[in-house]
């Protein structure tokens, strides 16, 4: 009985560094598919206060708003984006140069916001003949680093399940042979034991 629930403790404590580091690697690929999304989701915003400045900047409230709107969405693209290249290894590789694509889509849309009267027509005709279609090619490229990241979750994840039903079956087989090694110590211990005189 010592030795099998012995082998069932080593078996256990062999298995749990594995699970560990296995479970760790997880949650970093949760974290950074959670902020890809973020990112995705903050850019599509800033697309759209875009949009909103483009039509609506003769109004000054209304330009106000959405100006400041776009603002806070492009620097939570970017904080996402340094986050992610700082803290995520996965997207360590791309995000650096995304970041520094995303700065100079902000840098084109400063430009053109500074030099378009948007408060005519004649302006906004500009502005969209000089920005369009900028977005997205980086809007492609945050799709394609979300699905790299999901599809790299869904690996490690089923990596996992086949490791947690490796270990599973490799400490059941240890159970079953210390089981059976018990139970044939035992019998031959009677034996011996009902054979005395």
């Amino acid at each position: 009985m010592l030795v099998q629930a012995g082998a069932g403790l080593f078996a256990l404590w062999c298995s749990h560094p594995a699970e560990s580091e296995s479970r760790a690697r997880l949650s970093a690929l949760t974290a950074s598919l959670d902020a890809m999304r973020n990112i995705q989701a903050s850019f599509g915003a800033q697309v759209q206060e875009w949009k909103n400045i483009h039509l609506r900047d003769r109004d000054p409230t209304l330009s106000a708003r959405h100006r400041a709107g776009f603002q806070a969405a492009a620097g939570q693209v970017q904080t996402e984006l340094g986050r992610a290249s700082r803290t995520h290894d996965l997207a360590a590789g791309p995000t650096p140069v995304v970041q520094g694509a995303h700065a100079a889509l902000l840098e084109r849309y400063g430009q053109v916001i500074a030099n378009a009267d948007l408060t005519t027509l004649a302006g906004q005709a500009a502005a969209d003949v000089a920005i369009r279609g900028a977005d997205r090619a980086l809007q492609v490229k945050f799709d394609e680093l979300a699905d790299a990241l999901a599809e790299a979750h869904r690996n490690e994840a089923t990596q996992a399940a086949e490791a947690a039903e490796r270990r599973y079956g490799e400490l059941r087989l240890i159970l079953f042979i210390c089981a059976g090694l018990g139970l044939l110590a035992t019998v031959s211990l009677l034996t011996i034991a009902l054979r005395r005189p």
